[in-house]
C-alpha cells in the first residue's frame, strides 16, 4: 500500500463529513455508512470505511473515523485518521 496515497484519499473522504454540522453528523450515529473503494493515481484500489459515533455521553461530542486499507494485510491494521467535533461545531482533535 503506498502510504502516501492512502492518506490523501482518506482525508478527502473525510472532507466530506468535516464539512457537516454536529446536527448533520448526529443523524449519522450509529449508522452504516457503506464501505466505497477507490481506485488511487497508481491504480492501486482502496477500501474505505467511514464510522461515526458518540465520544462519550449521547448528544456531546461526536467522533468520525475514516478507515483504509488495500485489501492486504493492512485489512486487518486498517491506516485511520480522524476527528472529533463538538455540540458548537468546534473541530476539537484530529489525528
Amino acid at each position: 500500500m503506498n502510504r502516501d496515497e492512502a492518506v490523501n484519499i482518506i482525508r478527502n473522504e473525510l472532507l466530506k463529513f468535516r464539512h457537516k454540522t454536529h446536527a448533520e453528523l448526529r443523524h449519522l450515529v450509529g449508522t452504516r455508512i457503506p464501505t466505497a473503494v477507490i481506485t488511487g493515481a497508481s491504480g492501486a484500489e482502496y477500501q474505505v470505511a467511514i464510522q461515526v459515533h458518540w465520544d462519550g455521553e449521547r448528544d456531546g461530542n461526536i467522533r468520525v473515523l475514516g478507515l483504509i486499507d488495500d485489501g492486504g494485510w493492512r485489512a486487518f491494521v486498517p491506516l485511520t485518521e480522524g476527528f472529533i467535533i463538538g455540540p458548537d461545531n468546534n473541530v476539537g482533535a484530529t489525528w
